[in-house]
């Protein structure tokens, strides 16, 4: 049984186990629903004719979890990088400034493809709606041993 002498031993307990789950039982979850969203608002939002979809974006595995700068969550982001960048924020920002060349298709007019596809937002308010991260993080913590309501 793990002994816990101080208030600062007990936060630092708390703390590595919040961010072992954030990192594993519940990131995993987010990733495929993340994946999802992309699936959805980003492909969902038309069908390409200047060029052909790879679906790259809506694959889990190319989703990375990473801790926020104070320790207290996690940051999911594609890592699917293209000529103009990371494809998702050149999607979540749309228009020909995140396009560049690229926003224009062969006839010179503005493509549909530069539209904003907010996948991103789309899927912070759907957490923030659903309160699912808080969900499978209370979960995780039970399975922990901590008394979570």
């Amino acid at each position: 049984m793990m002994r816990i002498r101080t208030f600062k031993g007990l936060e630092s307990v708390i703390q590595q186990n919040v961010q072992e789950a954030l990192q594993n039982e519940v990131g995993d979850v987010l990733k495929g629903k993340l994946a999802k969203t992309f699936d959805t608002v980003a492909y969902g939002a038309y069908d390409p004719v200047e060029y052909e979809r790879n679906d790259d974006l809506n694959k889990p595995e190319n989703i990375a979890i990473t801790p926020t700068r104070d320790g207290s969550g996690i940051e999911l982001r594609n890592t699917i990088e293209g000529e103009n960048g990371n494809i998702a924020d050149v999607l979540e920002q749309g228009g020909v400034e995140a396009w560049g060349e690229k926003a224009f298709d062969r006839a010179g007019r503005i493509g549909e493809w530069t539209e904003e596809r907010p996948t991103y937002k789309t899927f912070a308010d759907e957490l923030r709606n659903t309160g699912l991260h808080m969900s499978l993080l209370k979960s995780a913590l039970r399975k922990r041993g901590f008394n979570i309501k």
